[in-house]
């Protein structure tokens, strides 16, 4: 057999590109120019894997360029028709991206009340003792108002030693200490804490920061605003869908975000702390016009529906 070819039979192995329909005529070149390397090639069963590979060392890089390039052009055409969707039908995939809202006005049913008793004295000791007093005082009362001692936290105690400058001396004179006690309370029965409040005063207590309103079950009333939200985003996604003649499908996406302070909330706290600046003045009339307010739970979300 003979061939006759109007360029060298290597031409178009040096450019290092062969076309795909090419293929079987190039390697049928290379088995009969150079039938030495052919012969010294003995056939192998189709499942060894390392003589395969044995056999491929000897085929020029622009045959194995091809190989692989038809081997890839197979898989996807095969992927292609197994039902995967293509990079190019998920780009033009019709979607519609909403935020949804959701708010609930509830009463609060708790509150954390942090106190202090700060005394300060030439002497440790002394004003040690009349932390003690003022806080074993402060305690008696709590449990008369029915707070637990399970939410009654009394171990931050700290002794700080004070000093002046003295001039002349260039150095620093002890002048006294200052002791002080706090107390972290939770309160579960909101129509004690203004009587309290005051009563703790009357006692000595001379810090108090106002009370921070919560819930005993927030979560799971975070968890009923959250699911409004969502509710709220799918009910946008179909007004807008119905608009354009458009049905709407499943979630693409989904994300999240709250707030459960409020700025009726922060308000709140702010006429209790100016209320509390005046107690001394005016206890009686404090106690009496305590008013928790109310919380603000608020949740928003953004979807992304698919459209169909």
């Amino acid at each position: 057999m003979s061939l006759t070819t109007k360029e060298p039979w290597n031409a178009r192995f040096k450019t290092g590109w062969i076309p795909s329909h090419d293929l079987n005529r190039s390697l049928e070149l290379y088995d009969l120019r150079r039938p030495h390397r052919s012969r010294q090639v003995a056939p192998q069963p189709i499942g060894d894997s390392g003589s395969r590979l044995s056999y491929l060392r000897t085929l020029p890089l622009a045959v194995l360029v091809v190989l692989c390039s038809s081997f890839a052009n197979t898989a996807f055409a095969a992927t292609a028709q197994s039902g995967y969707p293509s990079l190019h039908a998920e780009a033009k995939r019709r979607t519609v991206s909403v935020s949804g809202e959701a708010e609930r006005r509830v009463q609060p049913d708790m509150a954390l009340l942090s106190v202090q008793v700060v005394v300060q004295s030439e002497q440790a000791a002394e004003a040690r003792a009349e932390v003690d007093k003022v806080t074993t005082s402060a305690l008696r009362l709590v449990r008369e108002l029915g707070v637990a001692d399970s939410d009654t936290d009394t171990t931050g105690l700290r002794v700080d030693p004070k000093y002046r400058w003295v001039e002349r001396n260039r150095e620093q004179e002890l002048t006294g200490y200052e002791v002080s006690r706090s107390l972290e309370l939770r309160i579960l029965d909101l129509d004690v804490l203004g009587e309290l409040i005051t009563r703790l005063s009357e006692l000595g207590v001379n810090r108090i920061s106002p009370p921070v309103l919560g819930l005993q079950s927030r979560e799971s009333i975070h968890q009923q605003v959250l699911a409004e939200a969502a509710a709220n985003a799918r009910k946008r996604a179909m007004v807008m869908a119905e608009a354009l003649d458009a049905k709407v499908g499943e979630i693409i996406d989904l994300t999240a975000s709250n707030a459960a302070r409020t700025q009726a909330m922060n308000r709140q706290r702010e006429r209790v702390s100016m209320a509390m600046e005046s107690a001394s003045a005016d206890n009686a009339v404090f106690g009496a016009s305590y008013s928790v307010g109310y919380l603000t739970l608020r949740s928003s979300v953004h979807a992304t529906f698919a459209l169909r």
